[in-house]
């Protein structure tokens, strides 16, 4: 399997952790078995499918090395690490209010946004609190620690070399947590727009988010858009198959994937 399409190890053993992930790591009171402890769950997913599915689209594409014309980026963990972060900022809240959020649950914090998380933690853990008042808690953290999130590895070098392209963000993210990130990076200068959950109906893997984004860029540029012409760099599966449903080209840069001259590679095919 091509390096890059899962957890960045180059194996095509889904049950492999890449190199980057093997050392321990404490942050605070948190601890946990190895630097990507709350990605876990990815080695548990089936990725076979999802990835069959566009890999050979994909690959035939870079054969032919035929450039795209749009970019589509997803934000969490694509442009910036900010898994650590969304994890801290539930731990340390519930903290403050007498609620332990024990490791088991990091896959669920991860694949939830800051609405949903409160839907669950409210009802099986405790926690009463209005659902504003929680998000504006955790939001008070991660704007309080946004300079502990770094831009992934390669991503600047990436940004550069479509400097000439149209590019957005597409998030399953909320506005207010996708946008201090971005901001606090000053990421957002290289984008014609950000989209978040609040801007689109459905969710990643629902092809929804990419097409709002298309609809979009035609919005902006007054041109039609083929699907065929645009890229989009994920982290997760979810995004991987919202990306491929939507009929657009697809990079999967799992998170531990530091590789940045193959990152790098991958994307100059579609130059």
């Amino acid at each position: 399997m091509e390096q890059g399409l899962l957890h960045g190890s180059g194996t095509d053993r889904p049950h492999e952790i890449p190199r980057a992930c093997q050392k321990t790591f404490i942050h605070g009171d948190i601890q946990g078995q190895s630097a990507c402890a709350f990605f876990r769950f990815a080695q548990r997913r089936q990725y076979a499918i999802l990835l069959r599915r566009y890999r050979h689209r994909a690959t035939e594409r870079r054969r032919a090395n035929v450039p795209v014309k749009y970019i589509f980026w997803d934000s969490d963990n694509t442009l910036v690490d900010t898994a650590t972060h969304h994890w801290r900022k539930h731990f340390e809240t519930l903290k403050s209010h007498g609620i332990h959020l024990d490791d088991k649950w990091q896959e669920r914090i991860y694949t939830n946004n800051g609405s949903q998380n409160w839907d669950w933690i409210s009802s099986e853990l405790g926690l009463n609190l209005p659902r504003e008042q929680y998000l504006d808690e955790i939001d008070a953290w991660y704007y309080r620690h946004i300079e502990d999130i770094t831009i992934r590895p390669g991503i600047l070098e990436a940004l550069d070399m479509f400097k000439d392209l149209p590019m957005a963000v597409v998030s399953n993210g909320r506005r207010r947590s996708v946008m201090a990130a971005l901001e606090g990076k000053n990421l957002t200068p290289h984008f014609k727009f950000i989209l978040c959950i609040e801007d689109y109906e459905g969710r990643k893997p629902q092809p929804a988010p990419y097409l709002a984004a298309k609809t979009k860029m035609q919005q902006i540029t007054g041109l039609s858009i083929d699907p065929k012409d645009c890229l989009v760099i994920e982290d997760d599966p979810k995004g991987v198959e919202a990306g491929t449903a939507a009929g657009m080209n697809v990079i999967h840069r799992a998170v531990g994937d530091d590789n940045v001259a193959q990152f790098l590679s991958n994307l100059k095919h579609y130059r």
